[in-house]
């Protein structure tokens, strides 16, 4: 299974949540991160990340992501959008879709 996450922040931040997601503890040995992003559209970026896991494992992965992301927020503009998309094959199309 794949879980796509988008982070929508403004421009001037990107580099402040970079430094952050440095500090985050080390995912559990069942997700694997396999693919990262960024997209600028006009003043704002996109971070797109996509996390790998057993389908058995769909509940606690997306609480566990879920939660370690949300960690990110600070007050200023920020927006967290998690979607399970399925299987692994469909994913390595979207993945190729959004690379700039």
């Amino acid at each position: 299974m794949i879980i796509q996450c988008t982070l929508s922040l403004p421009q001037q931040s990107i580099w402040d949540y970079a430094k952050k997601i440095t500090t985050l503890p080390p995912l559990p040995a069942y997700i694997a991160k396999r693919s990262a992003h960024i997209i600028r559209e006009g003043t704002d970026h996109q971070v797109i990340v996509l996390y790998e896991f057993g389908k058995s494992n769909l509940s606690e992965a997306m609480e566990y992501i879920c939660k370690q992301l949300a960690c990110l927020q600070d007050g200023s503009e920020f927006c967290l959008s998690v979607h399970s998309c399925g299987s692994h094959l469909w994913s390595l199309k979207l993945d190729k879709n959004v690379e700039v």
